[in-house]
């Protein structure tokens, strides 16, 4: 019995939510997307690594490059339109396909001001759309970091033992983080936050 799906980039959150739903007990399949990014090869290999190590089935999703962003191809800004909401739509039908009760997605306050589709109000209004379009009496979408900030999800890798280096962030290189992107900063800082060290700088 598969306890959930869960959407898994090989960043650092979905990661850190890849071992702590494991330390609960859950059995999981991971999810991670090819939707065009210029560092899809770096980034499935991470959730490649997370997945083998915690023994999760992963499958990767091969999407119609239809995304246009500073991720994709080098245009507009970092905040990729509708992205969640596909990446989650999916989710749900490979869940139900499955017959799976769960999707867990990694969400968290700090994405809240950047990017809409990680506000509770769309997660809350994309569950409802799934219960109603389902026949479903209960919410498919669970995100646990939810209302914690990055720091605090670090700290809770830390003390689950997750290791950092199999985790990556950077938005521009698909060799060594640059430390120069957005990504790359906010995790240097949720890092100093959190009181630890990251292995990758």
């Amino acid at each position: 019995m598969c306890d959930g799906v869960i959407l898994l980039s090989g960043g650092l959150d979905s990661t850190i939510l890849a071992y702590y739903l494991a330390s609960k007990g859950k059995k999981l399949v991971a999810l991670t997307f090819d939707y065009g990014q210029r560092t899809v090869k770096r980034e499935i290999e991470f959730a490649r690594r997370t997945a083998e190590r915690l023994g999760m089935p992963h499958e990767i999703m091969q999407l119609p490059h239809v995304f246009r962003s500073k991720l994709t191809d080098g245009s507009g800004t970092y905040v990729v339109p509708n992205r969640n909401m596909v990446f989650i739509a999916i989710g749900i039908s490979y869940a139900l396909s499955n017959d799976i009760p769960k999707v867990y997605i990694t969400a968290h306050k700090d994405d809240w001001t950047t990017f809409p589709d990680c506000r509770p109000e769309f997660l809350c209004a994309l569950n409802l759309a799934a219960m109603l379009g389902n026949n479903l009496t209960e919410p498919i979408i669970e995100a646990p970091f939810l209302y914690m900030r990055r720091y605090e999800i670090i700290q809770l890798g830390h003390q689950l033992n997750v290791p950092f280096t199999d985790t990556w962030s950077c938005y521009e290189s698909a060799t060594e983080p640059c430390g120069q992107c957005v990504a790359c900063k906010l995790r240097q800082l949720a890092f100093e936050q959190a009181g630890l060290k990251d292995p990758l700088r």
